[in-house]
């Protein structure tokens, strides 16, 4: 996901709720391990039109120069204490730990419940950015992620494959606008979300490998 694009969550005055869509898909692909993750958000319409503005113009700059949308994210993740980590990615820094049980200290979030993190709040930005396009108004937006695993795999107890053998995600709109077209650009949305692409086509993965003597 583009980092830093605002929030886009200001509080909603009024209090009028349209029907609720609830939109669920099977998925199949990992990254790490542990708990739920929700996105949920109330609009403000001015949000959505600024979303709308800044989609425009962002688009229309990259159609002029593709190359613009081309680049490298680099993320440093250093183990501190025990299986604390923190991670540093530019201006951000985020802590990881592992839980009690399995020689933590329970911190922090586990790295799945990231994983989990960036797939919901990836689906939910991308779903604002392109109802906003269409001029779709959204009250309310929610995503759930669910995450079947086997943590066995780990310790070395187990022979399943060591990521998620299946993903759930459930999408909960409150919306006055129609619902054919809500499902209409939440599907197109989802072929434009990088983290469901993430999440559901292998990608090349490459290991460089740096050992030194200590001192």
């Amino acid at each position: 996901m583009t980092e830093n694009a605002g929030d886009l969550g200001r509080a909603r005055a009024d209090s009028a709720f349209g029907p609720t869509v609830g939109v669920t898909r099977p998925l199949t692909r990992p990254p790490c391990i542990m708990s739920k993750n929700t996105t949920e958000r109330e609009i403000n319409m001015g949000t959505q039109s600024e979303i709308r503005t800044a989609f425009g113009n962002v688009a229309t700059a990259l159609r002029q120069a593709p190359e613009l949308g081309i680049g490298t994210e680099t993320s440093v993740t250093t183990v501190t204490d025990g299986l604390r980590c923190k991670v540093r990615e530019g201006d951000w820094t985020l802590s990881v730990d592992m839980p009690e049980v399995a020689g933590g200290s329970a911190a922090a979030p586990t790295p799945g419940a990231y994983g989990r993190a960036a797939l919901g709040s990836c689906l939910a930005l991308t779903y604002m950015m392109w109802t906003s396009k269409e001029g779709i108004e959204i009250d309310t937006l929610e995503v759930e992620i669910q995450a079947d695993f086997d943590d066995g795999v780990i310790f070395g107890t187990s022979d399943a494959a060591p990521g998620y053998s299946e993903v759930r995600y459930q999408v909960r709109i409150r919306s006055a606008a129609d619902q054919a077209d809500i499902v209409r650009v939440l599907d197109e949305a989802e072929r434009h979300s990088p983290y469901l692409d993430v999440f559901a086509r292998p990608q090349r993965l490459v290991r460089q490998l740096d050992i030194s003597p200590p001192g």
